[in-house]
């Protein structure tokens, strides 16, 4: 079934834009490429737009709409057939315009800073001839489009001759040299057009099958200034808030945590990640869709000696294979892998950072003793640990480590539960929870590791109230390797089933090929790595196969990047719930 031309025009391009923005690369570049390239080449140059900061290349549309379409059936169906049509389709143009537009050819774009919050952008697609396109859209008393010659020179503006309800914010449309251009307004066509259609073709194609591209320049001197200037807003907002709910209370402080020092931590934390971003040589998107899985990767490459460089050196790298030794029935997962260095610097300032946030809630003698319990926990794991959560009719969440230090940890599993008693943590606790009652529970003869330690925690409602959490039982295994940590309804059933899992017992995560395959795909240098079954969303049916998500921050290379692999049944999962179906 074809898209209705009589649909709104914007509409229509929504459309387009979601099928250019996920695209696939082909096996080989096609001689029409580099004719569209040889082309440019002979044509004058034309200056950078000073509201520049990136550049998108699609380098084989044709292809890669078919590749969209693969990866999205059976709801492609929706679809027209191919791309010329998509785009006579989406931009309201008649249906004879088609055989003007070659899908071998590359589709390039530009992101600009806007003076709005939106940034505006441009699409440049190859025409086969601009002149004979321009000739079908203008020509003759009924023609869909009046040709507007622009004060930019070449630039001819298409404006509609009976623009359709619906349509006043429709993007522009105009030609130049060999392409037909979209915009987000007349103002982007006019500045950012030309250069978008005939300079961006000089370039070396990338090899990814979409990528967008920010410039050195771009960061340092417009993206990063501009991410500033929004948080700094934010956090203005933020301390603003503070001081009204602040004075609503009578100049009482919060019950709970020190706002001031929750922004300045967090003002810490963007200005961390600002700096690595402005210390990059490049920062570019890849997007690669397969018919099984779309991948997208973001690359930032450093400057050489910079301070950027050296994060990324000492970045640990590790495998996340141990994705595949959790239990089948996990629909999230995090795991991070450190260094021994970290590991230490972790030990050694241990709580501060709770120290800082709970302020004078917390007594010299609860900060030294959360500052204990916290080094132990810091020092008594090792270098990787992986969090899981299960769904279904007993949920629970769960802990895999490997031991650095047996005692530590062991030490620390009781420890924890004693910070519930310190009144800086239990008063919050109780006014939104209920009180915590700790006791412990004593193991059956039959309980499968009867070495274990458990607790079970009550959350006492104040009067009046109901319980707002359900009681929770905790079981925690430290043995010389790994250990083992959990809570739920049931910790020793779900503590069986982790353990079991982990020593390669029961089914775990490796049981779907497509996790095995992304794991794979990871490598060797992940610091980081998640896993999410697209079905905990409930979008699809709790039974049968998972719908994998996984993400990766890792470092290839000098280069760090983020890697975000999304399969086909969690495509058709997220593709259904957007449909409606």
């Amino acid at each position: 079934m074809r898209v209705s031309l009589k649909q709104p025009v914007r509409a229509r391009f929504c459309v387009l834009a979601v099928a250019l923005a996920v695209l696939s690369d082909c096996a080989s570049k096609e001689p029409a490429a580099e004719a569209s390239a040889s082309g440019a080449r002979g044509l004058p140059d034309l200056g950078e737009p000073p509201s520049l900061l990136g550049v998108l290349t699609i380098s084989h549309p044709g292809a890669a709409y078919q590749a969209l379409r693969d990866l999205s059936s059976p709801f492609s169906g929706l679809l027209p057939a191919g791309l010329p049509m998509m785009v006579v389709s989406a931009l309201g143009l008649p249906p004879l315009a088609a055989d003007s537009f070659d899908p071998r050819l590359p589709v390039f774009g530009a992101v600009l800073r806007g003076d709005g919050a939106a940034p505006g952008w441009v699409l440049a697609i190859h025409a086969v001839a601009g002149p004979e396109l321009v000739a079908k859209l203008c020509s003759g008393s009924q023609a869909p489009f009046r040709a507007v010659t622009s004060s930019t020179p070449g630039l001819t503006a298409l404006q509609p001759s009976h623009p359709p309800d619906g349509s006043a914010g429709a993007p522009p449309l105009a030609a130049f040299d060999n392409y037909l251009l979209v915009g987000s307004d007349a103002e982007a066509l006019a500045s950012a057009g030309p250069y978008v259609a005939r300079m961006l073709p000089k370039r070396a194609l990338p090899t990814a099958a979409v990528a967008v591209h920010f410039s050195k320049q771009a960061l340092s001197s417009q993206l990063v200034p501009a991410l500033r200037g929004l948080w700094a807003s934010y956090r203005t907002t933020l301390a603003h808030a503070e001081q009204i709910e602040r004075s609503a209370h009578g100049g009482r402080s919060p019950d709970f945590a020190d706002p001031a020092q929750v922004i300045l931590g967090a003002d810490a934390a963007i200005e961390a990640a600002l700096s690595i971003i402005a210390d990059a040589s490049g920062l570019e998107l890849d997007v690669e869709p397969y018919a099984d899985r779309l991948e997208a990767n973001l690359v930032l490459t450093p400057d050489d000696g910079s301070s950027t460089q050296h994060k990324l050196s000492a970045l640990a790298g590790g495998t996340a294979r141990a994705l595949l030794t959790l239990p089948a029935g996990t629909q999230l997962a995090l795991g991070f892998i450190r260094s021994p260095a970290e590991r230490e610097a972790a030990g050694s300032a241990a709580a501060e950072d709770w120290v800082r946030l709970l302020g004078q809630r917390l007594s010299e003698a609860g900060a030294q003793q959360l500052r204990a319990v916290l080094a132990d926990w810091e020092l008594g794991r090792g270098t990787q640990s992986s969090y899981g959560f299960i769904a279904g009719n007993q949920p629970g969440a769960y802990l895999v480590t490997d031991v650095a230090d047996e005692a530590r940890l062991r030490r620390a599993g009781a420890g924890l539960f004693g910070l519930l008693a310190l009144p800086g943590l239990r008063a919050p606790l109780s006014e939104f929870l209920g009180r915590p009652e700790v006791t412990d529970v004593v193991a059956t003869q039959a309980a499968e590791f009867p070495k274990a330690s458990r607790k079970r925690v009550v959350f006492a409602p104040s009067t009046g109230h109901k319980p707002a959490v359900p009681p929770l039982s905790f079981s925690w295994l430290v043995e010389e390797k790994t250990g083992f940590a959990v809570a739920g309804k049931d910790a020793d059933a779900l503590l069986k089933e982790v353990v079991t899992s982990a020593r390669g017992q029961g089914e775990t995560l490796a049981s779907s090929a497509h996790i095995t395959e992304s794991v794979q795909r990871i490598g060797e240098q992940a610091a980081l790595f998640a896993f999410l079954d697209a079905r905990v969303t409930g979008l699809g049916p709790e039974t049968g196969p998972p719908a994998p998500v996984l993400l990766a921050l890792a470092k290839r290379g000098s280069s760090g990047y983020l890697s975000v692999e999304i399969t086909k049944a969690a495509a058709d999962l997220a593709l259904r719930g957007a449909l409606g179906l």
